[in-house]
């Protein structure tokens, strides 16, 4: 098995646990671990499925490490929002937090389209600018 393909099978089993880990928490952590969690637990295990879905699209062949951690900064926002708009949770930290999500993003999503448009342009951006 070459590199590349091994690689791909690692994304797809990656993306496919984050992916369970976030439309079905329950089901996934009793098979894994038979255990139940419910409240926070949830949400962790939530939390962690953007993890590996995110870590599964970076692994995939030709896709940008930008592409990956802009997933998941996207998802993590959104979904805290959602906790925060809710009102059921209000920890300390769950404003900044969503704040500094926030931020990473649209630094992120500046950055691919910088990327983009030196790309359409023919140009070349280099990584440290």
């Amino acid at each position: 098995m070459n590199a590349t393909v091994l690689l791909m099978l690692c994304a797809v089993v990656e993306a496919c646990t984050g992916l369970g880990l976030v439309l079905l928490p329950q089901l996934l952590v009793k098979l894994l671990l038979n255990a139940e969690i419910a409240g926070t637990g949830l949400i962790i295990s939530r939390v962690c499925g953007f993890g590996l879905l995110s870590l599964g699209v970076t692994c995939w062949p030709g896709v940008q490490a930008l592409h990956g951690i802009l997933l998941y900064n996207v998802a993590v926002t959104a979904y805290l929002t959602y906790l925060m708009v809710g009102g059921e949770y209000r920890g300390t930290l769950l404003v900044p937090v969503v704040i500094l999500h926030s931020v990473l993003t649209v630094l992120l999503l500046w950055r691919s389209y910088r990327v983009r448009l030196g790309n359409f342009r023919g140009e070349h951006i280099r990584e440290g600018r």
